[in-house]
This record gives C-alpha cells, structure tokens and sequence, in this order.
C-alpha cells in the first residue's frame, strides 16, 4: 500500500506540472470541459489508437478517434485560438491543422480529408504562390481565428493513415506531447484493467545467467483471479534485465491499445517506474532502445524494458531509482512484483519470484549435430561449439592468442562468453572450424567517427547511435548476382542516419545514371536508399543496418489518365522499383497543383480559381527516385 500511495503522489506531482501556467497568460490550470471532443462531441467515442502506444520508429503522440470507418464527419476545435499551422504531405499527418490556444497549449488534427472553405482557400493560395503540393508554413497569429466548436475540417484518411480517422494531439508551448486523456473527455469509457501477455528476463553480461544460461528468455504470464503471476520456476543470477509484453482495452470495443504506467518492485522497493503522461517529439527513436529492437524485428513482438539502457535518453523514466536491473548474487529467493495502469487508473499486478542461483557448468552431453557459431549480445560476444572434456576456443586478435575454455554447456555445445569491452577479436578457432567476426571498429555513443576498410566508408555522427556499436562488414557478398555488400547487423538500431559511401568492385557492370541501392532485412524486407555516384563511389544515408545491393532502375514511372474535364483531370502513377520521386504539371506553361495520395497512387489538379475551368495545353512530368522521368501531355478542348 505504501508503495502504491507514492506511486500516486509521483503521478499527481507530474500533472499538476502540466497544468501549471504555460505561458504568460498565467492560467493555472485547464479546467475539465476547457477541451472540446473534436469527433462527435457529447456522444460516446471510441478510439483505434491511444497515447505511447508503441509503433515502428515512435511512440504514439496522441489520440487516433474513429470516424465510424469512413471519411467526411466534421471535425470540430476544441477550444478558442487560432490556425499557427498547416500541412499538407501525401505522407505522415496529411493534411493537418494546428491550433494555438491562450493557454499557450495546441491541439492537432490530422489525416484530414478536406479543409474548411476558409482554411483550404488560404492553403492553395500558398500553394500556389510557392508552386508545391507539399507545405508545411505558419500563418500569423489573428490570420485565422478560431472559436470554440466551429468546423475546421472534415476527417478523412489523408498522410500514412491506415484507414478512416481523426490523430488528435495536444501539445505544450515546447512542442512536448500530452497525454489528451488526462483531460477528461466524458466521451470516451474504460473501467477494463491492462492485461499481462508475457515477460522476458535478459543476462546482460558474461557473468550473468537465467536458468543458468546467457541469454534472453520469455515466461507466459497467467492470470489469477484478477491479477497474474509466472507459474514457471526461474532462477538467476547477476545483473538480469526484464521485460514485459502488455496491452490494454476500452469499452466497446475490440482494439489494443498501450499502457501508460509500468512499475516495477523488487522485495517491496520500487525500482523502475515509466510513465509516459507527456514526452517530447525528439525522444520518437528512443522507442528502439525502450523495446527489445531484435525481438521487434525477428518476430514483430513489443516487448518493453524494464529497465534503462545506456543508450536510452528519454524523460519517461524516474532516474532516481536507478537502471532498474535486478541485482541477483546473493542466493535468496526474491519476489518481483511489476503493475501496469491505464489513463483511467485501471491497474493490473504480476508477481513472481526468482531465486537466485549460483551459474554452474552443467553436464557435457555430446552432440554430433552441434554447429559452432556465434552472436553479439550487450557487450557479450557469445560462441558456440561442440560439447567434450576437452573443448577450448583460440580466439585471435591484435593483442595475440587466448585460449577460451567453457562458460557452461548445454543442449551437447560448450558456450563461450568473452567481454568485448577487453577488445575486438578478430577470429576464433574451434572443433577444427575458424570464424571470422569481420569487426572494423568499436564505437562508443556521443563520439563521431569515420571508419574506412577496404571500397567502404562510413561516416557515424555523434548522435546516431544508442550505445557501443562493435561494428561488423563483409564486403565479399553477392545478392541474386548483383553486387552487395554486408554494414552491422539489421537488428542494431540508429537514432539518427549514417553516411556510406561504396567504392564499386565492378563498376562497368552498373548504369550510374539510374541506380539506387536497396537494404535487405528480415522483417522489413526492401528498402531504397536514394545513391548519389561519384565517379566509381556510391553515397547515401541510411538509417538501418544490413544487407545493401546495388540495384539499377532504369523503368521510367508509369502515367494512366483517369479522366479529363474542364473541372479536374485524374491520373495513376507508380514505379516499378525506387519509387516516386517528384511530379510537376503545368497548364499553358503554367504551375497548377496536383494533389497526390500515395496509397491510391492517384494524382488530381485543383484549380486556383474554380470558376474557371481547365482548357489549353496540358502537361504532367513524373520523376523516380532514380531520376527516370515520363511526361504525359494533352490538350484540353
């Protein structure tokens, strides 16, 4: 109970930092009722998405409100200010209105379908004026006023939407996002708890173990009575990271949503506690390194740690408490206690206990089927070979020759653990098999660095990665006969993006005017990577690790009218491989906008002035990725 009762002090400590004055108007709270509910207000809503639901590459910044599953329900302004910005992108938000209270905090309203009269006359006039689809521009305050409830918008499914709905956001004067159920909207009901589905325990260094194993390995959760434990008897020892895989439901309806407290005790003293009321717009990519980023990738599973990673930067944790690793060496038998709680203050417990456990070396069982191979975990380069009385490892680096003996054995194989912080080795030797690591540098985080081996450099700035990156390269592959080459492992995540460049082996063999290169991972699949050539040397940024291949393009993209009148003319365009780059009409050699969704590869002009119609010379240049370009042209009587 005493733990609980400083939980919820924390918790009311941090909203009333919230609703604290913003700004000079010196408003000191926002009262329940300040916000209006943007979709149908007054009548139960439901909601597809809630706030720090996990995604890929970012947290969830917001509200996604259904629209009964389709577009065109007006969307309203939940309170007085005015329009401080638009945007309009065939990606991300789509169309989008930004609205600044004088409270100084902004509501979002995204994936619109259409703007209101006044709103959308003022964007195609910017459009027009700058000669772009895409805009992203701040009107001056009093430009657009709003009041309280008018109809700004009209929902819709515009940007990276994946079907019909309204992404509502309310944001602080420092553009930190806040949680929109904590203000109250008596639109939305949930009286369900979160829901425990599994949780993992992590060794995180050569000295750790789970189960007596080096590793990460996952435990179903079950529940009893209203809460759950692990009936799996687990023992441990050292420095153990955990994990849990959690979900939370609303009323009425049947979708997942994220939760927004986790805590985690250990014999009764709290020792994590994340909570992700508000966080800022540059903490997005800390989410791969708040999830298990390989388990992600592997095999499209979210679990979340329990406990900070180096790398991890984000303001979501309470610091005081530590990393929140649980500490195992001492032989007793520990009980973990970990509770989850949504917006609306439904909480779920697990406990379970762990004993700690002295690591043995278990028995030496041969097996003929054993293979030698090896993997990076942490700072722990785990190898593994066949099981006998005899086995030892030679590993080789730059500072000579160790022989390696057991760590333990299982399953018939010898496991052995070695600490790359001691140094990068650079092969290893056992049952008569050599395996090369292919390690060219140790980077450690906040440090830039150039690395150049062999027809390869790249560039790592000081923020681009989480934690000590031992980088790996093969620059010997072939992909489906095309040259290719190997940059770290897909499952080590970037914040932000490294510079490579690529000496091609066999230039002659590739059209430079038209080629891109495509990363290859397992969950991903293809991805293009825009390449700038320079004589024999590719350049791109990339924001991933894996396979690279160079690929050529030289399919121009394809144009398919739809139709064409004096109102609108439509069109279908695509590409074959790198995708599109660019379009730019005219109409008697002047700029007219086309509007563009991806998702339905469909182009369509939208006159300046709609009273007069479309006549004369028309013409559309499409462009790829890869610089091809096709031009449709028509007359248009």
């Amino acid at each position: 109970m005493k733990n609980l009762l400083i939980s919820k002090l924390n918790k009311l400590i941090k909203y009333l930092l919230v609703i604290l004055p913003l700004t000079s108007f010196s408003q000191t709270q926002v009262p329940v009722g300040y916000f209006l509910f943007p979709i149908k207000p007054g009548q139960q809503n439901f909601l597809a998405g809630n706030m720090g639901e996990l995604r890929p590459n970012h947290f969830h910044g917001g509200l996604d409100v259904k629209t009964d599953m389709r577009i065109g329900l007006p969307v309203y302004a939940s309170a007085d200010g005015y329009v401080s910005r638009l945007k309009v992108s065939s990606f991300g938000y789509g169309n989008t209105v930004y609205i600044t209270h004088p409270n100084g905090l902004v509501t979002v309203y995204a994936h619109l379908d259409k703007f209101n009269k006044e709103i959308g006359d003022f964007v195609r006039q910017y459009q027009y004026e700058n000669q772009q689809f895409e805009v992203d521009f701040n009107p001056t305050e009093g430009k657009l006023p709003i009041k309280k409830g008018d109809i700004i918008a009209l929902s819709g499914n515009s940007g990276s939407s994946g079907g019909p709905h309204l992404h509502y956001e309310i944001r602080d004067v420092k553009e930190n996002l806040l949680n929109p159920l904590d203000f109250k909207f008596t639109e939305l009901k949930d009286n369900i708890a979160p829901s425990f589905d599994k949780i993992a325990l992590i060794a995180t260094d050569d000295k750790s173990r789970v189960n007596q194993e080096f590793g990460r390995f996952e435990f179903k959760a079950t529940k009893v009575g209203t809460n759950y434990t692990i009936p799996t008897k687990i023992n441990a020892w050292g420095n153990v990271g955990l994990q849990v895989k959690v979900f939370d439901k609303m009323n009425g309806t049947a979708n997942s949503y994220g939760v927004k407290y986790i805590r985690v005790y250990a014999d009764g003293k709290i020792i994590f506690d994340h909570d992700l009321s508000t966080f800022g717009f540059h903490e997005n990519r800390y989410i791969n390194v708040h999830m298990d980023y390989e388990a992600l990738l592997e095999r499209g599973v979210k679990f979340q740690k329990c406990y900070i990673s180096d790398g991890d930067k984000l303001s979501t944790y309470n610091r005081s408490l530590g990393k929140g690793l649980l500490n195992l060496t001492d032989g007793q038998n520990h009980k973990i206690e970990i509770e989850i709680e949504d917006s609306y203050d439904n909480i779920s417990k697990l406990a379970f206990n762990i004993q700690s456990t002295e690591p043995t070396k278990g028995a030496i069982v041969p097996n003929s089927k054993a293979t030698c191979d090896f993997e990076v975990s942490e700072n722990v380069l785990k190898i593994r070979g066949k099981a006998s009385n005899n086995a030892s490892a030679k590993l080789y680096s730059s500072k000579g020759l160790f022989t390696l003996t057991p760590d333990y054995f299982k399953n018939g194989q010898a496991i052995y653990l070695y600490d790359l912080r001691k140094g990068l080795p650079d092969s290893v030797v056992l049952d008569n098999k050599n395996l090369n690591f292919n390690f060219i540098a140790c980077i450690p985080p906040g440090q830039e660095k150039t690395i150049r081996k062999g027809n390869m450099t790249v560039k790592i700035p000081a923020d681009a990665i989480f934690d000590t990156l031992y980088l790996q390269t093969n620059i010997d592959t072939t992909f489906e006969g095309k040259e290719s080459f190997i940059l770290g492992h897909y499952s080590t995540p970037l914040f932000n993006g490294i510079d490579v460049s690529y000496e091609a082996a066999h230039p002659e063999a590739i059209d430079r005017g038209c080629s891109y290169v495509n990363i290859k991972n397992k969950m991903r699949g293809q991805q293009h990577e825009k390449g700038c050539w320079n004589e024999n040397t590719i350049a791109f940024k990339t924001k991933s690790f894996g396979k690279f291949v160079i690929v050529e393009d030289s399919i121009k993209p394809t144009i398919k009218c739809l139709g064409v009148s004096g109102n609108c003319i439509k069109f279908s365009i695509g590409d074959y491989k790198s995708g599109i780059d660019s379009f730019r009409a005219t109409l008697n050699d002047e700029w007219i906008l086309m509007n563009y969704d991806h998702k339905r590869n469909l182009l369509w002009s939208e006159r300046y002035d709609k009273t007069v119609p479309l006549k004369g010379a028309f013409k559309l240049e499409v462009k790829d990725q890869a610089g091809n370009i096709s031009t449709f042209s028509t007359n248009i009587p």
